[in-house]
């Protein structure tokens, strides 16, 4: 056996040397023909494809002399494209070494690797300022790009799992060799662009200082400010801000304020809407598109994250609710956040707004997303919500002027197939279908109530739906439909108790006053609050013993 002095390193036998290449040819041999021919050609394969050399091996795990003494005895470092990379990647211990020995036996410096990767590019990401160095020193070219456009010194400024806020010192020793500030990726991304996403306000104030453009777009036409308004970073967005054109936020089409609410930062938002940025910008149709709600607002974005503290910040800077094709209070109630729904409803949003497009009906849309929710359907109800249109229909009040019971064919269905089947029909979800019901003219294709309710999946809610809505209307009276869905309902003899006994004068007197004052007015904390209205009958026309907050 072979004696030698013990090192730091592993030093290969000649059978070891022998055994690793003859198991690389046969795990080779074994991937098939197809491989080696494309190496033959010269044809970059990725590594792990059946072409990793014992070379490779040895220098992915940074052992200097088994690296020479398997180019001493004829190992090619033509062939190490992931060999040169993984002299950059191990960072630590040999690695610099190992560079240096590849490139002292003929490695090229720039040879590409899977997807235009070089080892500059690694050393970049890995923030190896010694081996970017050498590289550097042995003619690496800073301007070589990936098969994406990126240059060593994007890499070098975007955030990775090594450093999530980028590598500055490496970004300074690229600008210093001539690497281009303003190149840009094939997606139109720039460095200073890739910079803001990292969050590193020194990264950012190299980059300016060096000529980096903020009005550069991507090929979305999002500017460097708006990556940082979403990403979060309060100081490389304050640094920015006041460097951006507003022709450029303009002719994005899409304003800061959009991506820092879609990012769920407040803190962003307070300082964007403290610079001037109209709370009320609308996306433009070319990035509203991207969305299947077509959303146009900040605000939308908000409230569709069920993010409050964004919400609030908006509404505080005076954004307005109804600005998108689906309000925002519809979004909240959908998703059942009460809080979200109160901030609309305080700040001014209409509960009886409508959304045609999925239903046509004639009661407000609001309500078709609290029904299975009490406590919000009271909340809409107390902010004005019109419950009387739910009682206008066209069938009537008996079997001869128009009335079809349930059932009959003119009866509104969802259209899968759990309305036609009775008791032991599969129980169906009216949000879970893009398009029940065709939308048309809304005059008499309108949904009624009690057409809507007929559902097989809210015939069991229409009880107590019907029984909430008696609280906030005079007398009325129940089209046959209608009372046909509540007779097997346990609220029945209540709601008929109700409607068989004149309202009270106090109950009269409360709707009177709410239709005198206007929606408006109720809902203004400034009016119902001032001297006008003592406490009591203040709390008694807004409902106070109803809400779900103070019940």
């Amino acid at each position: 056996m072979n004696t030698y002095e013990e090192s730091d390193e592993e030093v290969l036998s000649d059978t070891d040397i022998q055994r690793s290449i003859e198991e690389s040819c046969l795990s080779s041999l074994q991937t098939g023909g197809a491989h080696l021919t494309l190496q033959a050609a010269g044809v970059q394969v990725p590594p792990g494809g059946g072409l990793e050399t014992a070379l490779t091996r040895a220098v992915a795990a940074g052992l200097v002399e088994n690296v020479r003494v398997l180019l001493d005895r004829g190992a090619s470092p033509l062939n190490t494209t992931a060999g040169v990379r993984a002299s950059a990647v191990s960072g630590a211990g040999g690695s610099y070494k190992v560079t240096q020995v590849l490139l002292s036996r003929g490695s090229w410096v720039g040879q590409p690797g899977p997807r235009g990767w070089t080892a500059l590019h690694e050393a970049a990401r890995q923030g190896g300022a010694e081996v970017l160095l050498l590289l550097l020193r042995s003619g690496a070219p800073v301007a070589l790009t990936t098969t994406g456009g990126r240059t060593a010194l994007a890499v070098a400024a975007e955030p990775t799992r090594p450093s999530p806020h980028g590598q500055a010192h490496i970004a300074e020793i690229l600008l210093n060799c001539g690497s281009r500030v303003n190149s840009q990726a094939l997606s139109g991304e720039s460095v200073l662009m890739a910079a803001a996403g990292a969050g590193d306000p020194s990264l950012v104030r190299l980059l300016l200082d060096n000529g980096a453009n903020p009005d550069l777009p991507s090929g979305t036409g999002h500017l460097p400010v708006h990556k940082a308004a979403y990403a979060g970073h309060y100081r490389v967005l304050e640094m920015l801000l006041p460097l951006t054109c507003p022709r450029s936020i303009k002719a994005a089409g899409q304003s800061p304020l959009h991506s820092a609410a879609a990012g769920g930062h407040a803190r962003c938002l307070r300082l964007l809407l403290a610079s001037g940025a109209d709370v009320n910008y609308r996306m433009s149709a070319r990035h509203s598109g991207n969305h299947r709600d077509l959303r146009r607002s900040a605000l939308y974005y908000a409230v569709s994250n069920g993010d409050a503290g964004c919400t609030r910040a908006l509404l505080e800077a005076g954004a307005r609710p109804d600005l998108d094709p689906l309000q925002c209070l519809l979004v909240a109630v959908r998703s059942g956040r009460h809080d979200l729904a109160r901030l609309l409803l305080l700040a001014r949003a209409d509960a009886n707004c409508y959304f045609r497009v999925v239903s046509d009906t004639v009661f407000p849309t609001a309500l078709q997303y609290a029904l299975k929710d009490a406590a919000m359907m009271r909340l809409l109800l107390n902010h004005g919500y019109d419950a009387r249109s739910c009682f206008l229909c066209h069938h009537g009040d008996n079997d001869d002027q128009g009335g079809h019971a349930p059932g009959q064919s003119q009866r509104l269905r969802c259209g899968c197939g759990g309305c036609e089947g009775g008791a032991g029909a599969r129980t169906c979800s009216l949000w879970d279908h893009e398009d029940p019901w065709p939308a048309g003219d809304h005059g008499d294709k309108a949904i009624p109530f009690c057409e809507f309710m007929g559902l097989c999946c809210l015939v069991h809610l229409s009880g107590l739906v019907v029984r909430t809505l008696l609280d906030y209307v005079g007398q009325v009276s129940l089209c046959p439909p209608l009372r046909s869905l509540l007779q097997g309902q346990g609220a029945w003899a209540d709601i008929c108790s109700i409607l068989r006994s004149p309202r009270s004068l106090g109950h009269i007197c409360r709707l009177k006053i709410r239709r005198c004052l206007t929606l408006k007015r109720l809902n203004n904390p400034d009016v119902m609050n001032s001297d006008l209205f003592p406490p009591r009958l203040r709390d008694y026309l807004l409902y106070r013993e109803l809400d779900p907050q103070t019940v």
